[in-house]
């Protein structure tokens, strides 16, 4: 891999890669794979989730989905959801979008266009975690997570 130019805010400070100070380097978009696991601790067993991670951007967009089927009650996912996300200065925002039918048929989802963003002093591992009040809990190795209720049933 050769040198790259790069410069921070101002085009007349261009730098040999080299030489970006680690600041610098955050500031850069940086397209980044994470994994994402999920966690039922719902009380019951879910017969089936879906899971939808989107970056979009101005000219493209970035759709990552996965669906599991029967997830029992204080189980998790073995395999990931493996998504892309983007840090930096003016990167996009992180959009999820869950779906869950739990065994007795009802199902419930988030609010469309749900946005929980991971930075980059995280390791690209989110574990979402469906608790017994049915709200999904994102959790981050570093940085804030959030939370959001499940709506329904529907």
């Amino acid at each position: 891999m050769g040198k790259e130019n790069v410069y921070i805010n101002n085009p007349d400070s261009f730098k040999p890669h080299a030489e970006i100070e680690t600041n610098e380097v955050e500031l850069r978009e940086t397209s980044h794979t994470g994994h994402c696991y999920i966690i039922n601790a719902s009380g019951q067993n879910l017969k089936k989730v879906y899971i939808k991670h989107t970056v979009q951007k101005i000219h493209n967009t970035i759709v990552n989905e996965k669906t599991y089927n029967d997830i029992k009650n204080a189980g998790s996912t073995a395999e990931p959801l493996v998504f892309t996300y983007i840090t930096g200065v003016g990167s996009p925002f992180d959009y999820w979008f869950i779906d869950i039918e739990v065994e007795a048929g009802y199902k419930y989802k988030t609010k469309d266009n749900f946005y929980c963003s991971v930075s980059n002093t995280d390791n690209g591992i989110v574990v979402i975690t469906i608790s017994s009040n049915l709200i999904a809990h994102f959790n981050f190795s570093s940085s804030s997570g959030c939370d959001i209720d499940l709506l329904g049933p529907y």
